[in-house]
């Protein structure tokens, strides 16, 4: 390795320019992470989406980038995303990281612990976090108005919940949402269960829904389009999706 120092010493400018690229081009491709000193490591500002199967399930996850920080299924819009309302109201899903050759080093807020997740590159593009496929997320248009009629559901053991939401060309949306408790014996038992429907008008640009309801309150939460055809062109209706703070919503019309 000491070899070509010296010799480009000797040699013309361009030559040693050439031979410099030479190596850091071995480097390249003999070692993971070469090239990506500690910092962004080329990664780009913005939302990405994150998809993995596990247990049969696809996972679907949401992160934000903006300079050095991070957030993990970041709600309530990103355009802007609001760090400091994060950090008070979801603070283990916000910190700050710094790209360490082939890993994502993660300092997060609220005691979680910090760690070292793995990152995999594709022609220089981000390609998985993780363990899980990634990509920079789609969005919408300014001001896009949708006729259509998205749900879905999540559960664990204990707890389950639903949400439909319509919204119309006009501006319009009506929402319905479920939730379900089961307490498990160990703590006496029992079940409590709440719904609420709503309604008002919309704003939808970018990877930001504004909810605008009728009692005047206003909410503005992360959203993302998301196909799952695998043939673009044999697309139907329930192949669109709608990630909605990190839950995915089935079109239905």
């Amino acid at each position: 390795m000491m070899f070509f120092p010296r010799l480009a010493l000797c040699l013309p400018v361009r030559l040693s320019s050439i031979l410099s690229l030479a190596l850091l081009l071995c480097c390249a491709l003999l070692t993971p992470g070469c090239g990506r000193a500690a910092g962004r490591g080329g990664l780009e500002d913005g939302l990405y989406l994150r998809t993995a199967y596990a247990f049969g399930n696809l996972d679907i996850s949401t992160v934000y980038l903006a300079g050095d920080r991070i957030a993990w299924n970041p709600r309530g819009g990103v355009d802007p995303f609001d760090f400091a309302a994060a950090e008070k109201n979801d603070p283990k899903n916000v910190g700050h990281f710094k790209v360490n050759g082939d890993k994502l080093e993660v300092t997060w807020g609220g005691g979680r612990a910090a760690q070292s997740l793995p990152l995999e590159y594709d022609k220089g593009q981000l390609s998985a976090l993780d363990g899980g496929l990634i990509s920079k997320a789609a969005a919408y248009k300014k001001d896009e108005h949708l006729d259509a009629v998205f749900s879905g559901s999540i559960g664990t053991a204990n707890v389950s919940a639903a949400r439909t939401l319509t919204l119309t060309k006009s501006g319009q949306f009506t929402m319905s949402a479920l939730g379900d408790v089961t307490l498990p014996r160990s703590t006496g038992g029992g079940s409590a269960s709440s719904e609420s429907n709503t309604q008002g008008t919309y704003t939808l640009s970018g990877n930001t829904l504004t909810l605008h309801f009728a009692d005047g309150k206003t909410e503005k939460h992360t959203v993302i389009p998301f196909n799952t055809a695998l043939d673009p062109a044999k697309a139907k209706v329930n192949d669109e999706k709608l990630i909605y703070d990190g839950m995915s919503l089935r079109r239905e019309r």
